[in-house]
């Protein structure tokens, strides 16, 4: 394993295939170990996560692999390769909704992410620059927390580092090679089949700059780009007639102009201003790591005259998608993901050739011998705490358990280890980016393998669908259920493995509709505009012979299920 000091890198020539390859497994290494045994101590928390585990369970349900269904309903808001993954792993558990399992595709996509920018950085700037990239991109906040998730970022992220990869390393001035083309198609597909077709503005700013570096638009041509598009070509018709199929013309129209993640960022869904990335970037998104990235922009700049071909390629993977993620209306973090291993280049190469961390580099390690300190009695304080006042944790709403307890103890060891190990080191010796990452991995492993699991009552749906689903089966017959306007969410009923009807406020108030034997509805939300809506609602439903068989929070909603008296009867009596 590579030490944290400083002279760890062997002279150029000197067994170097070797060398890469051992970085890399030191990269996979650290981020394997941080991801696997604590991917699985939590539930599925956000919407997106219910949601897809839902589609993809109805995938193998209908058998269906391209025309996707929510509760039935036709879905177009993403491609289907992901949901095949996933629904891949929910048959490997036997149907059931194991989160380990499902956060298996996104965590080896996260791993190829952080190797493709391992072997950018180490082919362009050395193998300092590859290994702190790697490093920085696998601590960044936003990367780190949505490679442990069931989502289509990291994925997605990763099907793009593939092809930017086999594009960036390529020989200069030549066609890719069969095996050079074959990486970089099946990235450019596989990322479009994910997330749709922004990957081609991150590839495209690249060659878009080296076009008008050579004055030759022949740079495209390098990619053979005939066979490639006839390939995804073939398979985009194979979509759109399997929903054609399934859902009608009408609908496989849709898909294309209003279905697609980019059609989202057009048209505005989750809106922000123009600095949007900018403020996140300084307050999570990248943190502590944009405290060099702003220098190395500085430097950046100064220098632009100067630039090499290589560092300007990189710059402009990160500012012309850049520049058009942050004119668009439509904003979230994770957009920004692919290109953060630009943005972690740039600012390794900064750390690895400029003299701004040798000359100050006491200093910074003063501070971070300081950080990792208190961060050290921080944790193992908070360890001690939850196991001697169990009061206290409960007023903070955490369910403290001796596995929790036991890793917030081992990361708050491990920091206070760094601490006096690094004291017993001349601070010469000592190379502050890694002293970093690996505070900033010792406090990822407390948040994740205890912080998470501490706070999963208060996000996960499980006990509530398993509740759901058992009555439903035992005590009315049925797996179907409706759900009233806002109520109607997959993350609250995807552990249940039951039929969700979605129900009009209209449907219940009319009294002509004919509704499901149990009802669930949300009183503290948007049932419609008006105050007392959800009074009228509750009565309505009485007057239907429906009585209260549950209110209770859900994934921090507070949720009500109605029955149907006479029903729930007729079938326990049958």
């Amino acid at each position: 394993m590579r030490s944290l000091q400083t002279e760890m890198i062997p002279p150029a020539g000197s067994g170097r295939r070797e060398a890469v390859g051992r970085d890399m497994l030191v990269l996979a290494g650290f981020a394997l170990a941080l991801w696997l045994p604590t991917c699985g101590l939590w539930d599925l928390w956000t919407p997106d996560e219910g949601r897809y585990a839902q589609v993809a369970r109805e995938v193998l349900r209908n058998d269906h692999w391209f025309a996707l269904t929510l509760f039935g309903q036709p879905y177009n808001q993403k491609p289907p390769l992901p949901f095949l993954l996933f629904a891949a792993m929910i048959k490997a558990s036997g149907g059931a909704i194991n989160t380990w399992l499902l956060r298996l595709p996104s965590i080896f996509m996260g791993v190829v992410a952080l190797l493709c920018t391992y072997r950018i950085g180490q082919k362009l700037f050395g193998r300092d620059c590859g290994f702190a990239a790697g490093l920085m991109l696998l601590t960044a906040p936003t990367f780190l927390e949505n490679a442990s998730a069931v989502e289509l970022n990291v994925m997605y992220t990763g099907w793009c580092m593939v092809a930017m990869a086999a594009w960036l390393t390529r020989p200069p001035d030549k066609k890719l090679s069969w095996g050079r083309w074959l990486v970089f198609w099946l990235g450019i597909i596989c990322a479009f089949f994910t997330k749709g077709p922004l990957v081609f503005l991150v590839w495209g700013a690249v060659a878009i700059y080296e076009a008008r570096a050579a004055r030759s638009w022949k740079v495209f041509l390098q990619v053979r780009p005939i066979p490639g598009l006839l390939i995804l070509g073939g398979l985009l018709w194979r979509w759109m007639y399997a929903e054609k199929v399934a859902f009608g013309t009408d609908y496989a129209r849709d898909t294309v102009h209003g279905g697609n993640p980019m059609a989202k960022i057009l048209a505005g869904q989750h809106a922000g201003w123009p600095w949007y990335y900018v403020e996140h970037m300084l307050l999570e998104m990248y943190f502590p790591w944009i405290l060099l990235f702003v220098p190395a922009l500085v430097v950046l700049w100064r220098g632009r005259k100067q630039l090499s071909t290589d560092t300007l390629r990189i710059v402009w993977w990160f500012l012309g998608p850049g520049i058009f993620l942050s004119i668009m209306i439509g904003k979230r973090q994770s957009y920004f993901l692919p290109l953060m291993p630009a943005v972690a280049i740039l600012t390794a190469q900064f750390a690895s050739t400029s003299s701004f961390l040798l000359d100050k580099r006491e200093r910074i390690l003063r501070g971070l011998m300081v950080v990792a300190a208190i961060a050290a009695i921080g944790l193992l304080g908070g360890a001690a705490i939850g196991g001697m006042a169990p009061d206290w944790a409960k007023r903070a709403e955490l369910q403290v358990g001796v596995q929790a307890l036991s890793v917030l103890a081992a990361a708050g060891a491990g920091l206070l280890g760094l601490v006096l190990w690094m004291n017993l080191k001349k601070q010469g010796e000592l190379n502050p980016i890694y002293v970093t990452a690996v505070m900033v991995l010792a406090l990822s492993v407390a948040y994740l393998g205890a912080v998470r699991p501490m706070r999963n009552h208060l996000h996960s749906s499980r006990e509530f669908g398993e509740w759901l689903g058992n009555v439903l089966r035992t005590e009315f017959g049925t797996t179907e259920f409706g759900a009233v306007s806002s109520a109607a969410r997959p993350e609250y009923f995807v552990y249940g493995d039951v039929k969700m009807r979605d129900m009009r406020r209209q449907d219940v108030l009319s009294g002509e509709t004919t509704i499901p034997a149990v009802l669930v509805t949300r009183p503290g939300g948007k049932v419609s505009e008006r105050s007392d809506d959800w009074a009228m609602v509750t009565e309505a439903l009485k007057a239907r012979g429906y009585e209260l068989l549950r209110d209770s929070d859900v994934s921090e909603d507070e949720l009500a299920v109605f029955g149907d008296v006479t029903r729930r009867r007729r079938h326990v009596a049958h």
